[in-house]
């Protein structure tokens, strides 16, 4: 109940101990199936929580810049079936196993991932930063994009709607993915339809 709850919270900097977060720019937060919990961060790459021990890790998430190395951002996070994590970055995804990083694949875009779904038979929808949204290869590494209705659509959160279809929330209000075409949802209430969508959750009634 509400008169229950209790919220701790996580100190920011590497403590006395070596726990605590990377940082206060948390921008995703993932639980694994083995109960780990994962956190991407704006300009702080990862931070990795044991299900055996609630101590954090910042994993070497970090890029080769004209100014030397720096950490990457990890906008969007996502588990495989084998229990890899894939770390959303800007132009790139990263693979994460055993809390290290196994492989970098380019995407050919510079934004930030901000999304990803799992479509399954080793296919992943990717929504991007004012890019709109593609289709990932997992065994290829290639992507082909898919034609957004409006311009410069960043794609939010990515859905499945339960008939085969997908919602796509955007900055530029709620869309549908059905048959390889996005289309504006337009039946929405006025005051909705042109809102960023940043989350999707389905009720027991679908």
């Amino acid at each position: 109940s509400p008169d229950t709850i209790r919220f701790s919270n996580f100190a920011t900097g590497i403590t006395d101990d070596g726990s605590g977060l990377a940082s206060s720019y948390v921008r995703n937060v993932y639980r694994d199936r083995h109960g780990n919990m994962w956190v991407g961060h704006y300009g702080h790459g990862l931070d990795f929580i044991s299900h055996q021990k609630r101590i954090f890790y910042t994993l070497p998430l970090t890029e080769r810049t004209p100014d030397g190395i720096k950490d990457c951002t990890a906008s969007s996070l996502m588990a495989l079936p084998d229990g890899d994590v894939i770390g959303g970055c800007i132009g790139e995804l990263v693979w994460i196993h055993d809390k290290k990083i196994v492989r970098r694949s380019p995407i050919p875009s510079p934004s930030p991932v901000t999304a990803m779904y799992d479509k399954g038979e080793g296919k992943v929808l990717l929504g991007l930063y004012e890019d709109g949204l593609r289709e990932y290869d997992l065994a290829t590494g290639r992507s082909v994009d898919i034609p957004m209705p409006g311009r410069r659509m960043t794609v939010l959160i990515i859905c499945p709607d339960g008939n085969g279809d997908y919602l796509i929330g955007t900055d530029q209000g709620l869309c549908r993915l059905k048959d390889g075409k996005v289309t504006q949802m337009e039946d929405l209430p006025n005051p909705v339809m042109h809102l960023s969508i940043n989350a999707i959750t389905p009720d027991k009634e679908g």
